[in-house]
């Protein structure tokens, strides 16, 4: 009788072990359309003088990656600290300002008049944002600076990146990003004052193509704007409205970039149970495991199962994520020599790779 509660207290043990791995996300750019290397300034979309609230771009993403990370925007700053070195908000600081800017990303779907109407994740984070350098009187106009590559320019190109990890987000395909801000006179909520935000620009290079994904037509952009003759079609399919405007070409790419995580897997091999009935493991010549991502279990993945580099069988996972195949008796020999097996997720679908390896127990 002892020795039957000592072999259950064991065999308790082995099952309320985690036998499981899980894989680590690595965030993957899956649409880029950013400028590399990013020069001194790009041509842009001034939100104030465009009478601006919403402006972005609708692309495709390449590779399965789609949990959303992080979108990064370049943008163009032509605003020069002696400008605001007297306002309050700004005196303290003649490196940086900062700026609330938010990031929406769409479906593809669009609803009355061409908006899209599914907003899949959104952020507004403060954004540090460099001062353009001073004029410099030699250059025509004598407002605008010199680049460090000896050219004048208006603006100084930056790229503000957003982390968009939390909520978990899973992008389709197809999205539409837009980027929007406040202004002295536009934006959601605009701030009745000038600053150095009206002088901040969304980045448009000329001819820039996208490097990884694909722009849906670099022709096209997705714009609010309130004053009606700015739109293509004069405003006739609505002012105020994110939504398509045509004839951009050669700046019709937003110049933005998305990164995303394929979604993390867990996979946990049952132990063996051999020579002891009831069976509280899953039996001799048995293997099994079961595969998750984010608690919930995954099908239709295939499932390896190995002592060392001696493979046993392979199995597809079920509804309930579990997998389970009959290995030979030469196999089962393999297990019991080790005392352990290995479960192999690869990956696919979009989801990472991950590994187990779980004890076979033996009671006598």
């Amino acid at each position: 009788m002892k020795r039957i509660v000592i072999l259950i207290a064991l065999l308790a043990g082995f099952v309320a072990l985690p036998v499981a791995g899980a894989s680590a996300a690595s965030p993957q750019v899956v649409y880029n359309a950013i400028p590399l290397p990013l020069p001194p300034n790009v041509a842009s979309v001034g939100f104030e003088a465009t009478s601006t609230a919403q402006f972005g771009d609708y692309v495709h993403l390449s590779g399965t990656a789609r949990t959303l990370n992080s979108v990064t925007v370049t943008m163009s700053d032509w605003a020069v600290y002696s400008d605001y070195s007297t306002d309050v908000r700004y005196s303290q600081n003649n490196a940086t300002w900062t700026q609330p800017i938010t990031i929406n990303v769409y479906s593809s779907h669009l609803g009355a008049n061409g908006a899209p109407d599914t907003l899949l994740a959104t952020t507004t984070q403060t954004i540090v944002i460099p001062w353009r350098p001073a004029a410099d009187p030699t250059c025509s106009p004598s407002t605008d600076y010199r680049a460090s590559d000896g050219q004048c320019d208006g603006g100084i190109a930056f790229n503000a990146t957003f982390a968009m990890s939390s909520p978990k987000v899973t992008l389709p395909n197809d999205v539409i990003v837009g980027v929007a801000f406040n202004t002295a006179d536009y934006g959601a909520t605009p701030v009745g004052k000038v600053g150095p935000y009206n002088s901040l620009n969304v980045g448009v290079p000329t001819g820039q193509t996208a490097s990884v994904g694909t722009d849906d037509n670099a022709n096209n952009v997705f714009w609010n704007t309130s004053y009606g003759p700015f739109y293509t079609d004069g405003g006739l399919a609505g002012v105020g409205i994110f939504r398509q405007d045509t004839d951009w070409a050669p700046n019709g790419t937003v110049a933005f970039q998305i990164t995303a995580s394929s979604p993390t897997t867990s996979l946990t091999a049952a132990p063996q149970l051999v020579e002891f009935r009831p069976f509280a493991g899953i039996g001799s010549q048995v293997v099994q495991a079961t595969l998750t991502s984010g608690g919930s279990p995954v099908s239709g993945a295939t499932i390896s199962f190995s002592v060392g580099s001696t493979p046993l069988c392979t199995a597809t996972t079920g509804l309930n994520g579990v997998a389970r195949c009959f290995i030979s008796p030469s196999g089962q020999a393999k297990v019991n020599q080790a005392n352990s097996y290995t479960a192999t997720f690869a990956g696919n679908g979009g989801y990472l790779a991950s590994q187990a390896t779980t004890p076979e127990v033996v009671l006598f």
